[in-house]
């Protein structure tokens, strides 16, 4: 016959061991992340700084593509008998 009781408390003690484990993981695996997050923080600095750089590169050539977009747009409209007028 099942001895209900035991095996009650037999799971409960199972449970708090299995709590205390993932507790115990979760906390190794987020101590890790913070580590990894620290260790990456310089590159992700310069990642950040090559990208700002290279936009402000970029501001002026852009600029100047819509120049150049809106031109030939004008000229194309006018060559159709197009006016913006």
């Amino acid at each position: 016959m099942l001895d209900r009781s035991e095996l009650a408390k037999e799971k409960k003690a199972l449970l708090e061991e299995v709590r205390t484990i993932e507790t115990n993981a979760n906390a190794q695996i987020e101590a890790i992340q913070r580590e990894a997050q620290e260790e990456i923080k310089p590159q992700k600095e310069k990642i950040e700084a090559i990208h700002s750089e290279a936009q402000e590169e970029l501001k002026p050539k852009t600029k100047r593509v819509i120049e150049i977009n809106n031109l030939l747009l004008k000229s194309i409209d006018e060559e159709a008998g197009i006016s913006n007028d």
